[in-house]
């Protein structure tokens, strides 16, 4: 996968768009006015636990892989091992969160779509999208309850759709 994915952005390593760590617990940010970043504490943040300690792929995509000149909607981020891909999307809301959800799942849909563009293959992989609000505490993963959007990732990418801020590699 890794392999993939270098060779379809090749200005990946240069613009520092990919961390791989083994921490037990990796803490995502989103930062306005540059891409995704990895932070000690602090609030608004997703969490991948890696209580294996296993090398994690996170991949900074809007800002990052997909910069300012190109004008499609992407995702924030997305996270990896050697099972499961994730694509991720952070919303920051107290309040109707049912109306974010449906941009957000835009976002992450067309962040697929131009990855398959770009040839990369998710086959043998555990595909997932996902909507974090961060100003919730980290809890696990929810079906969105959208019934619509997640049988749109499902018959047409073959990815469960979720909401939450917990992301546990086992």
């Amino acid at each position: 996968m890794l392999d993939s994915i270098k060779t379809a952005f090749p200005h990946l390593e240069q613009n520092k768009c990919l961390v791989i760590t083994t921490r037990h617990e990796i803490r995502i940010t989103d930062v306005d006015d540059s891409h995704c970043m990895i932070v000690e504490e602090g609030a608004d943040v997703f969490v991948l636990s890696n209580p294996a300690k296993k090398n994690i792929h996170v991949l900074f995509i809007d800002k990052c892989i997909f910069g300012k000149a190109q004008q499609h909607k992407r995702c924030d981020c997305a996270a990896f091992d050697e099972k499961k891909f994730c694509f991720i999307e952070f919303k920051k809301t107290i309040n109707k969160k049912e109306e974010y959800i449906s941009s957000a799942a835009d976002q992450l849909f067309i962040t697929l779509e131009k990855f398959k563009e770009k040839n990369i293959n998710f086959k043998g992989y555990k595909l997932e999208t996902w909507v974090s609000f961060t100003d919730d505490p980290p809890i696990p993963a929810a079906l969105t309850g959208n019934q619509n959007q997640q049988a749109r990732f499902l018959l047409v990418h073959n990815s469960d759709f979720y909401t939450g801020n917990l992301i546990v590699f086992d």
